[in-house]
């Protein structure tokens, strides 16, 4: 069965079979995914174009079809023009499908090869060969007086009895980009979350969730445990919880484990709401600047300050896919795919790898590692790429 899905594509190609389909892979029975575009040129109703697939998953090398077809409506067919030789793996027959104009989703089948095709971008003819767009220069955010009037400052004699500095830098917005690639940050994240969820359940918007999780307990066996998340804090508890080490009850700790010092983050969060209640305007500025800081925003009090954004990964993606901001690419979910991608980002990239795609995201990622392999020049194409279909998804 062949398969052929786009999640994300040129904004300004909205509506029309036509373009180039690219970042895809090409996949068939008991094999790993292989590179493949799909070129095509729709004329009244007749398409023409081609198929481009790696001849295996380990090289750069592929193989091009000539393909035509019909479109009638949101249904395609595709057939390889006659007198081309097949290569094994990569034959095709009679592609049947449908195009979802609205969504931009193209999807079809080839019963005979039983192979799967995934899209991920569709680029307009006319911009195939155009060159990306440089680098711009850093965004600048003018002074928000609004902003400035909410923040709430506390003397240094405040933090004394807290065990780490990580809640201090929170509270007063002192962190960068890649703050949620820190562990002490995730702690306090988990427990603010938690000791939230015990303390102060009443105060929970009305619409919270309720999240699930298995703790290990001092027998060994596994618990479940349930909390009460504010939604705007539920997917980034859910991702975090996944990464942080088993913290069984009754767990024995060496005296320099690192994880001595993550669990000093949590205490940390538990002592805060313990001094300040559960609705304080200083809780409110903790809880937004730990919302602010896991998704790679400027914190209350940089935002209030103004001054030039330091580019985020996460935020490098969604000027090139967000339809509000980018015309050349719009992701049909934008927020979840950056979003997804900003979340593997943290285990797979070094904060300096990060820098140095969130500083061209288009030129880097978009137009290289997320590419077929016969169209990346980037060395760290096979660690980054795999990740693109699964956030595609």
């Amino acid at each position: 069965m062949l398969l052929l899905g786009v999640s994300y594509k040129d904004a300004q190609a909205q509506g029309t079979i036509e373009g180039q389909w690219t970042g895809a892979s090409f996949t068939c029975p008991n094999e790993r995914p292989r590179g493949m575009t799909l070129t095509l040129q729709e004329r009244g109703g007749m398409l023409s174009g081609t198929l481009s697939a790696d001849l295996s998953p380990d090289t750069s090398q592929s193989v091009t079809y000539k393909v035509r077809g019909t479109f009638a409506g949101t249904r395609f067919t595709l057939q390889p023009e006659p007198g081309q030789r097949m290569i094994p793996g990569t034959q095709i027959t009679n592609i049947d499908g449908t195009f979802d104009a609205r969504s931009e989703i193209l999807t079809g089948t080839d019963q005979p090869s039983g192979c799967i095709v995934y899209g991920v971008v569709k680029r307009r003819l006319d911009t195939v060969d155009a060159p990306p767009p440089a680098p711009s220069a850093p965004q600048v955010v003018p002074p928000n007086a609004a902003l400035a009037a909410r923040v709430v400052r506390k003397p240094a004699a405040y933090w004394s009895g807290f065990k780490t500095a990580t809640v201090k830098d929170v509270f007063d917005g002192d962190f960068g980009g890649d703050v949620g690639d820190s562990r002490q940050f995730r702690y306090l994240f988990a427990g603010y979350v938690e000791t939230f969820s015990e303390s102060c359940r009443p105060f929970l918007p009305a619409d919270h969730t309720v999240l699930t999780v298995q703790v290990t307990n001092d027998l060994g066996t596994l618990d479940a445990e349930s909390w009460h998340v504010d939604r705007a804090l539920a997917d980034k508890y859910r991702f975090y919880w996944q990464l942080l080490p088993n913290r069984a009850a009754g767990q024995v700790l060496m005296p320099n484990s690192p994880l001595i010092t993550d669990l000093a983050a949590m205490d940390d969060a538990i002592r805060f709401l313990k001094v300040e209640g559960c609705q304080a305007p200083a809780v409110v500025q903790l809880r937004e600047n730990l919302i602010r800081g896991s998704n790679g925003r400027l914190s209350l009090q940089q935002e209030a300050r103004g001054g030039p954004v330091v580019p985020t990964f996460l935020n490098a993606c969604l000027a090139v896919h967000d339809v509000s901001v980018s015309s050349r690419y719009h992701a049909v979910n934008a927020k979840a795919y950056c979003g997804c991608l900003d979340d593997e980002s943290r285990n797979l990239m070094s904060p300096a790898e990060k820098r140095y795609y969130s500083e061209a995201f288009e030129l880097r990622f978009t137009r290289n590692i997320a590419q077929p392999r016969e169209l990346a020049t980037d060395p760290n194409w096979a660690k980054f790429h795999p990740v693109v279909p699964r956030c595609a998804q």
